[in-house]
């Protein structure tokens, strides 16, 4: 019994991780100077709809996590005549509802002293409720899309997509650290 639940497990574990993916134009040469500037949110960020954070805390948490991020691949903030990448990133959240379905069994196994109904009444045990109980279960997800663009062309050039169940709690600072890390796990470092 053990051994069948394991996979059932790893599963489960797989499944509550982070969504991370990453396109990259490789017409683009990255990491290039490896300079970049700050600009606007991405106006085209799939699957949009939802929540949009507001939180200027939550705000500036992503944008220090971007810069370590960042500059741990050995890109430098400069200003915008020397830069080579546009970054801008967008968050937000969206609402899931599904409804989960399973097989009930009340009160099984007991005994019953009397039981009576319809026409006749017995001792002895009762079987229970068999039946089927639905009910509904909501989700958040969150996410932050991250967007380095060429300035030369205005190319999209890379971008990454993190996306996980929401705890409905307000992420710290390393949280949000951890994420942009695997996030820029793909991203091209300098000198590599």
């Amino acid at each position: 019994m053990r051994r069948s639940c394991l996979p059932i497990a790893a599963l489960v574990l797989f499944a509550c991780g982070p969504s991370i993916t990453v396109t990259r134009d490789a017409a683009i040469p990255m990491p290039g100077a490896a300079t970049y500037v700050w600009g606007p949110p991405p106006q085209n960020v799939p699957n949009e709809k939802g929540v949009i954070e507001q939180s200027p805390v939550i705000r500036q948490r992503i944008k220090t996590a971007i810069d370590n991020g960042l500059q741990a691949k050995g890109y430098r903030l400069t200003d915008s005549s020397q830069a080579t990448f546009l970054v801008r990133y967008a968050m937000g959240s969206r609402f899931n509802q599904t409804q989960v379905t399973n097989d009930v069994v009340t009160g099984a196994g007991l005994a019953s002293p009397n039981a009576c109904g319809g026409a006749s009444c017995w001792t002895g045990w009762d079987y229970g409720w068999y039946g089927i109980q639905t009910r509904d279960v909501q989700t958040r997800q969150s996410g932050v899309v991250v967007d380095l663009v060429d300035l030369k062309s205005g190319t999209l050039a890379w971008r990454a997509i993190y996306a996980k169940e929401d705890a409905g709690k307000v992420p710290t600072q390393e949280a949000v650290q951890e994420a942009v890390e695997k996030l820029f796990a793909k991203l091209p470092a300098v000198g590599k």
